[in-house]
């Protein structure tokens, strides 16, 4: 017999001698072999995702130098070698500390082989998925991957409608890989020498190699360890997502989750507590204005409007996805929004408002609760949240109105149903009182979202009420009903998302024709405004494109609300304030915003956030900072841009005013801050 076939049966073979004869058994042996498959593997597969991610963005990283994509793989071997330590160490420690006999045992084998074979389906399909996510929000697989398993059946439905073609060829693909991976794992592994290692060689390899891993998974001798801002090298935002990692990015989106806020004074350098109170209270406050402080919202504020209350029914339309270009009310010369611009030169039109975040739950938070949103999760999916925060439909049913959340979808996706019932919401309906049939993946058309809120707010009689409504329909994969409106040819992506544009808006068209025949009609405001912008349409190299977030939001009431266009600079948390100013009366509340028909014109502001990166937009100009590298630098580096409704592009340094800068500094850090610490003061 053999010794290659005594060795497959594993009989132990005695270590051989001679100078190359030790390096030659250590390569050699069933301990590292797995080890070295594994690394190897990843350190191919990450490298050359981020190639992909260049050519698939081959327009958005045209202007980067060759230098930038060098540090972007300099940067990436760092957050990969992260990643491949932590994976490995469990291995290494399970192969480096058994004796040799248990390498031929069939249950050892195959929980070695099963770890390495999930570890490596892990980096590809994450990788995979990634490229994906990115190309369509300019960011890593995040925090938002997390929140998908409390959502599966609007998200499974979502995947199956947006890519079933892929499914049927991928998935069966991928359980095929990961079958072979497996069983070349258990041929190759697990073949060839069986080393008689004495307790000393064994200790002292299972040092050294775990003394490696260790040593990737910091990879810095300086004071802080590899962390979220690290890769921030490069003015490109696609070059600095490209040179983290995805496995890493979750790992800290995780982390951050489970921490709920208590690091982000890590990521930003907020100034002291009492100093953002003074900062955002000389932001915030306006004329008669009356500090009403309470523990936990320092800067609670009573207004008092000098006007009787007036008790007129509101109903707040928060449009899904209706912004952007396809809106001609916001300047564009082709409009598929034709029913929305009537509504808008018919209102009280706000053509500079800006939205808080860059998904539906982030709008919610900034229109219904006046509040910026968070990094990480969003408010709304916050347990401790709940019922803690002041809501523009609580403050309306402590009036006496009967308060009403309407969707087209699913109200429990992104917690809405709880968070909102907690806030004074009476009534929730969803897709499953409207009606499942032609539901798409997000809910139902339209059309039946309104007509339902057109029946309920017919049944109020006289009894005054607020409703919220969020439609569904203008949402990827855009499915929506044929025939309703002239449509373009359905071959094109963009021609399918103009097409959800055209029903969204004839659906809105046929709620008002309804409703202006309706006794409620003339003693109701109706609020309209997009949930959130498609910036990364318009610039997705940047990490945040301030002309993206803009939106259309009209307060429309024929003969209460006169005709007028309103251009001073706003964000989604002035609306609750100046509601509540139109209405009249006394009121108190803790909303992050102001009462817009008061502002200056030259002194509106509007928070922006994308995940870790936040901004301050004030009038032509825009301060974007990220978290802070302090591998590298003490804080985070803001950087200044100049903003107009077609573009933004940075400033230089003899452009910059010193003073001008410093205080949008301040202020930017300081309204986060208070945003933060109203939420974490709840917590304690």
């Amino acid at each position: 017999m053999s010794e290659g076939e005594n060795c497959d049966q594993g009989t132990p073979v005695t270590a051989g001698k001679g100078v190359l004869s030790p390096l030659s058994n250590t390569l050699l042996s069933r301990r590292l072999r797995p080890v070295l498959i594994v690394s190897i593997y990843s350190f191919l597969v990450f490298p050359l995702f981020r190639v992909v991610v260049f050519l698939a963005s081959r327009q958005a990283v045209q202007d980067t130098t060759i230098w930038e994509i060098g540090w972007c793989f300099a940067y990436g071997f760092q957050f990969d070698a992260v990643v491949v330590g932590y994976v490995l160490l469990p291995m290494v420690l399970a192969l480096g500390l058994v004796s040799s006999g248990s390498f031929s045992k069939p249950l050892f084998q195959r929980a070695v082989t099963i770890y390495a074979t999930v570890v490596m389906t892990l980096v590809m399909v994450l990788e995979i998925i990634n490229v994906e996510f990115l190309l369509n929000f300019r960011r890593r697989l995040n925090w938002a991957l997390l929140s998908y398993p409390r959502n599966w059946r609007a998200t499974a439905m979502f995947i199956w409608k947006q890519y079933n073609l892929w499914l049927i060829v991928l998935v069966p693909a991928t359980l095929f890989s990961i079958y072979m991976v497996y069983r070349l794992l258990r041929r190759y592994c697990w073949r060839g020498r069986i080393t008689v290692d004495s307790r000393i060689r064994r200790v002292s390899f299972t040092a050294i190699t775990a003394a490696l891993c260790i040593a990737a998974c910091r990879p810095t001798f300086g004071r802080f360890p590899l962390r979220p801002g690290a890769e921030e090298h490069s003015a490109n935002n696609i070059v600095n997502q490209a040179s983290t990692n995805t496995i890493f990015s979750l790992y800290q989106a995780a982390k951050s989750w489970v921490r709920d806020g208590q690091d982000e004074n890590k990521f930003y350098d907020l100034p002291p507590v009492e100093e953002t109170h003074q900062t955002v209270r000389a932001m915030l406050f306006q004329d008669g204005d009356q500090a009403a402080p309470t523990a936990e919202r320092p800067l609670r504020r009573r207004v008092s409007t000098g006007r009787k209350m007036r008790d007129f029914n509101v109903v707040v339309i928060v449009m899904e996805g209706q912004a952007n270009e396809p809106v001609g009310a916001l300047g564009y010369e082709t409009t598929h929004t034709p029913e929305l611009d009537d509504i808008c030169a018919g209102g009280m039109f706000f053509d500079q408002l800006y939205a808080t975040g860059a998904r539906t739950s982030r709008g919610l938070t900034g229109v219904l609760v006046g509040h910026p949103d968070l990094g990480g999760i969003s408010l709304l999916e916050r347990p401790e949240a709940m019922g803690k925060f002041q809501t523009l439909p609580g403050v309306m049913k402590a009036r006496g109105y009967r308060t009403m959340f309407i969707t087209g979808g699913d109200p429990e996706y992104d917690n809405m149903k709880d968070f909102f019932s907690a806030s004074g919401v009476e009534t929730v309906v969803g897709q499953q009182q409207i009606g499942r049939q032609f539901a798409g993946a997000f809910g139902v058309p339209d059309e039946k979202t309104f007509r339902k809120a057109h029946e309920m707010f017919v049944s109020m009689g006289r009894q005054k009420f607020f409703a919220s409504i969020l439609t569904v329909s203008n949402h990827q994969p855009y499915n929506i009903p044929q025939g309703r409106t002239p449509m373009l040819p359905d071959d094109t992506d963009e021609n399918r998302m103009l097409n959800a544009y055209r029903y969204a808006d004839w659906a809105l068209g046929e709620f008002f024709r309804e409703a202006r025949q309706a006794d409620y009609f003339d003693n109701t405001i109706f609020v309209l405004v997009a949930d959130h912008g498609h910036g990364e349409y318009l610039q997705p190299n940047l990490a945040i494109d301030a002309p993206g977030y803009r939106l259309p939001c009209v307060f429309y009431a024929p003969g209460m609300i006169s005709p007028q266009r309103v251009s001073t600079l706003a964000s989604q948390t002035d609306i609750a304030p100046t509601l509540l100013g139109l209405l009249g009366g006394t009121y108190e509340h803790s909303f992050l915003g102001r009462d817009i028909r008061r502002v200056a014109p030259g002194d509106g502001f509007a928070l922006l956030h994308e995940d870790r990166h936040i901004a301050l937009l004030r009038p032509g100009r825009v301060l974007v900072t990220g978290p802070a590298n302090r591998r590298t630098r003490p804080a985070s580096v803001p950087v200044m841009f100049r903003v107009s409704v077609s573009g933004m592009r940075p400033m230089d340094p003899d452009q910059l005013d010193p003073v001008d800068t410093a205080n949008m500094r301040r202020e930017l850090l300081s309204l986060y801050s208070v945003a933060l610490q109203q939420y974490l003061t709840i917590k304690k």
